[in-house]
């Protein structure tokens, strides 16, 4: 038939695991009447091969490697780009080898100063560098802007000038973001697979809201702290995906534990969020984490399981009341949000009523979680907007 296109997968022993073959045909077939001739394509009926990229390739190119969602594209990282190899190969990757830009990319990079993190036998360094250590993780778990260092350095100078580890504390913003991605992250990070190889753990995953090309979806895991007698949570991966099914995010997550070379047979629980996806009966993360393990106990959010509780109490307290607690904060919060004199009015009400003046809490209601401390915020002030309310009624 004419204009006929037809692709194959490459399973059969013709063809290699690593290409994939479209073949094209302008032929006609027999039993129809030919039609208007037209000149065929210098690709008629020839095999047109696109060659994978190779994990071999990275030994004798250690600066590329894979792309995820791509099997025909390497990424060169003194670049940061991605190139097809799709045509010739390993020849795409000596063609952008031999290019200027990768050249001259190559030779900035070997320019640039590398930090040299040597043993000494200094023990002035051995304190300079546990100070630096000790801030770069200080600035990591409060979520500080790493550009704060920059003022650090100058700063500890000045306050402590008769101090020696301050005179030689040299961390800016470069150095600490170092610190904190090639030192402090694997440590810690080692430290969880290890524990994750020889005790019981749970898991817990959830979905960014976030509308990019991909979506976060935090893997965090719990364990027993045998040391200091606590349980507590880590972070072990980001799982970024493309593809928010089931298949696609537990496919991550198994990217993930199988990176650190860990089964799921120390998993004793998982904690998902209660959509179809997640906690589905026949295709979802909670089948196949029973699949991988069929000891692991499956957990919904408990948060969405008493916020679920706490809405059906609403509507049933509605019913029988006729009151909608819901509306009543919502009303409360707009009602002095624009109004200065109102809240003057209140807080010498609440100066009568012996009660500290706090600002109304606003309730959204897809920030569920909002209600609670809105609802707080009212009762702890329940007096004075009480007798607010009744000196309005009166004038």
């Amino acid at each position: 038939m004419s204009g006929t296109c037809i692709s194959l997968d490459t399973s059969s022993s013709e063809a290699s695991d690593d290409e994939t073959l479209s073949l094209h045909s302008d032929g006609e077939c027999d039993g129809l009447s030919p039609g208007p001739s037209k000149r065929r394509k210098a690709t008629a009926g020839a095999a047109v091969y696109k060659t994978r990229f190779k994990n071999e390739w990275t030994k004798t190119w250690p600066f590329i490697c894979g792309v995820p969602g791509n099997i025909y594209k390497f990424r060169c990282t003194i670049c940061s780009r991605d190139i097809s190899c799709s045509h010739m190969g390993k020849a795409d990757v000596e063609r952008h080898i031999g290019k200027e830009m990768h050249n001259a990319n190559v030779k900035s990079a070997h320019s640039q100063r590398k930090l040299q993190f040597v043993p000494v036998s200094d023990p002035i360094t051995d304190k300079v560098t546990r100070a630096e250590v000790k801030v770069a993780t200080m600035l990591a778990q409060h979520n500080i802007p790493i550009a704060l260092s920059d003022e650090l350095t100058p700063l500890f100078r000045d306050i402590f000038p008769d101090s020696e580890i301050a005179k030689r504390y040299a961390s800016r913003q470069t150095k600490t973001a170092c610190l904190i991605n090639r030192a402090i992250a694997p440590f810690f990070c080692q430290k969880l697979v290890t524990t994750m190889k020889t005790t019981p753990f749970s898991v817990a995953i959830d979905g960014s809201s976030d509308t990019g090309k991909e979506k976060m979806n935090p893997l965090t895991i719990r364990t027993y702290d045998d040391s200091r007698g606590i349980v507590h949570t880590q972070f072990l991966d980001m799982c970024m995906s493309s593809d928010a099914t089931a298949e696609g995010i537990f496919s991550k997550m198994q990217e993930a534990l199988d990176k650190h070379e860990i089964s799921w047979n120390n998993c004793v629980g998982i904690s998902l969020d209660n959509t179809s996806v997640n906690m589905g009966c026949h295709n979802s993360i909670r089948t196949r984490v029973v699949g991988a393990n069929p000891a692991a106990y499956i957990l919904g959010c408990p948060c969405h399981i008493v916020h679920n509780i706490a809405s059906k109490a609403n509507e049933a307290f509605e019913q029988v009341s006729h009151f909608n607690v819901e509306e009543m904060v919502v009303d409360l919060f707009y009602l002095f949000d624009k109004s200065t004199k109102r809240k003057a009015n209140l807080d010498r009400y609440c100066s009568f009523c012996d009660t500290n003046y706090r600002e109304i809490v606003k309730h959204v209601s897809t920030r569920w979680l909002s209600l609670g401390r809105a609802v707080d915020r009212a009762l702890q002030q329940y007096e004075a907007l009480k007798s607010y309310f009744g000196s309005q009624s009166m004038n």
